[in-house]
């Protein structure tokens, strides 16, 4: 709900019906424009993004990790295709937390700061009851020049590569 409306479709706490801002152009939204649905309900744009502002409800780049896992719940049957459907989420949220330098999914999927989520999801991965060959996978992945700022932050030489503190 709060990615839909970040992209200019809010959804009515009455009704449930999309609301659409007049200007298709984010950047020239303005917070006092109003949002207002035809069964009555009625508020500012800004007042609405006030509702999921710093509650880290935007989907962001998680979307479509989570769409994904949405719509292949449904076909999980078995107990071991669910468990299959919940580690390939956690598996993306990982993978994604490794390849940006922003807040990891992962910290709102298992609830946890980003400090404790990388080690915790790198050890769910690489510990010693993982795959095997999956260790060596990670050596390989580790060697990348552009992980430098990623290697010092795991090493203790700089506070988080996201910024947020430890």
């Amino acid at each position: 709900i709060a990615t839909r409306a970040h992209a200019g479709k809010a959804m009515c706490p009455r009704c449930r019906a999309d609301v659409l801002r007049n200007e298709p152009d984010w950047k020239t939204w303005s917070k006092d424009e109003p949002c207002a649905c035809a069964c009555g309900w009625a508020t500012t744009w800004g007042e609405y993004h006030r509702t999921y502002q710093s509650r880290q409800l935007y989907g962001g780049n998680a979307y479509p990790m989570f769409r994904a896992f949405i719509d292949r719940w449904p076909q999980a049957r078995t107990p071991r295709d669910k468990m299959l459907a919940i580690d390939w989420l956690i598996h993306a949220c990982h993978e994604d937390a490794l390849k940006r330098w922003a807040r990891p999914a992962a910290c709102n999927l298992i609830e946890g700061r980003m400090t404790e989520m990388i080690p915790f999801l790198d050890d769910l991965a690489y510990g010693p009851r993982s795959t095997p060959g999956i260790r060596e996978q990670r050596r390989e992945w580790d060697e990348k020049p552009q992980l430098q700022r990623w290697r010092q932050w795991r090493a203790g030489e700089t506070t988080t590569p996201w910024g947020e503190e430890t």
